[in-house]
């Protein structure tokens, strides 16, 4: 198994530095089925990296659906996939999209200051 680190996946996609795209791609092209993961870390920090270089909520999802694409990446779990499915809808931080998917999936409850994540859950 190999973990796949934020700055591994934004060379992949933004394609920035030609030859670590390269790598990238013969990596998830060339490894052996669901031997690539992804952990939630990476996502988050990917969508702040992409939010701050002008990527909106959906365009950020379909990165993340073209990733997962590759036969050679772990697929996602429910948490994650009800969290890019969140984000898919609202304004939410992906990190806040996670732990609305904690508290729906497996009904834990959320200690937030943030009133965006306290309306979209006070609306489950």
């Amino acid at each position: 198994m190999t973990i796949v680190d934020t700055n591994f996946m934004l060379r992949w996609f933004l394609g920035d530095v030609s030859s670590q795209a390269a790598t990238a791609d013969e990596l998830l092209n060339g490894s052996a089925p669901a031997s690539l993961y992804i952990d939630r870390v990476t996502l988050a920090e990917a969508t702040y990296v992409l939010r701050a270089k002008g990527y909106d909520h959906e365009q950020i999802a379909v990165v993340f659906d073209q990733l997962y694409a590759y036969p050679s990446v772990v697929e996602m779990g429910e948490v994650e996939q009800r969290s890019l499915q969140v984000f898919r809808q609202t304004n939410l931080d992906f990190e806040d999209c996670v732990m609305a998917s904690w508290h729906k999936t497996a009904g834990y409850q959320v200690a937030s200051f943030d009133k965006g994540l306290q309306n979209y859950l006070a609306r489950l």
